[in-house]
């Protein structure tokens, strides 16, 4: 968890020098921006992993093929069988009504489309063909439509491909316990910690955890590896 009330330096007249505050105006400072607490994050995401976990118990282990925090994705028809989940969370204190009229659920699943295929590489790192055979990507740090252009096919969504006009920016994060000299260009340059963001490529690859389950499950029942109790 990142610190809230990190102190706060002034660059002012040429000299670089910590702000005198307390720690309670750094406090105070930090409650009146508006931010959530803390605890509502912690159970909100909590109560979506708990149905993301429902969800999965219904779907047979063969007919599963991918899930992050919120969606699941497999094969069949399993229609009926989530519209009787639905209907354990379809609470009207837990929604609201869209200036149509149409109300609308939190924590419910709702149908996306179908894939004529589809790959994947690890958690928000797949590609797909919807039914019409155009080429959708969702992968974390790449930009969705330009990415796809330039990915082409599907076939090409394998470890080792270069998304360059896609990349997007990689950050680099500089971490200094106080105010550090760089020098940049023949000056001296006094600065603090801070992220530095920069036009990238992004290599397609495979995290070494998940290259190790995908490995395990092939040489394994998958049922095993998902745990139900049939």
């Amino acid at each position: 968890m990142q610190n809230p009330c990190k102190p706060n330096y002034e660059y002012k007249d040429g000299i670089m020098q910590l702000k005198d505050e307390t720690l309670e105006d750094l406090i105070d400072k930090y409650q009146s921006t508006g931010w959530l607490p803390y605890q509502w994050g912690v159970w909100v995401t909590a109560y979506a992993r708990q149905k993301l976990h429902a969800g999965l118990a219904i779907i047979d282990p063969d007919d599963f093929v991918y899930s992050d925090t919120d969606s699941i994705k497999c094969m069949g028809d399993y229609s009926q069988a989530f519209e009787e989940l639905n209907r354990k969370y379809k609470h009207d204190e837990l929604s609201a009504l869209d200036p149509k009229g149409k109300r609308h659920y939190i924590g419910i699943y709702e149908y996306e489309e179908s894939y004529r295929r589809f790959k994947t590489m690890g958690a928000k790192k797949y590609a797909y063909e919807d039914q019409e055979g155009k080429l959708h990507i969702t992968i974390s740090g790449v930009n969705k439509r330009l990415g796809a252009a330039e990915l082409g096919t599907l076939d090409r969504f394998k470890e080792g491909f270069i998304f360059r006009s896609g990349g997007g920016l990689a950050a680099l994060y500089n971490d200094f316990p106080e105010v550090t000299e760089v020098k940049i260009q023949g000056h001296r340059l006094p600065v603090i910690s801070n992220v530095a963001l920069f036009e990238s490529t992004y290599t397609l690859g495979m995290a070494a955890d998940y290259r190790k389950l995908v490995l395990w499950l092939m040489n394994n029942d998958i049922r095993s590896a998902l745990h139900y109790e049939r």
